[in-house]
């Protein structure tokens, strides 16, 4: 049987990212998606000087339960990372 994944998707000045976990219930995946969300964009100034591997450390860093970290350029273009936990 596959696991089911939840996720969200913040867009900063410079960056996409899209980070991912195990679901934990409907409720529970939004709590936790809005809790990546906050720090996501408190943090915005710090990451939009990151590079994209740094930024996909540090989120598996503050979030250890996510399972996959895509930070991308906003324009399409440049560089990418996929943290797969």
């Amino acid at each position: 049987m596959s696991d089911i994944h939840c996720g969200t998707k913040v867009t900063l000045t410079k960056w996409v990212v899209r980070v991912y976990w195990p679901t934990l219930g409907e409720n529970a995946d939004f709590r936790f998606a809005s809790k990546v969300g906050t720090w996501i964009g408190k943090n915005e100034k710090v990451l939009g000087k990151s590079k994209a591997t740094s930024i996909a450390r540090l989120v598996e860093e503050q979030f250890g339960s996510v399972s996959t970290v895509l930070v991308e350029h906003r324009d399409n273009y440049g560089e990418l990372a996929w943290l797969k936990g």
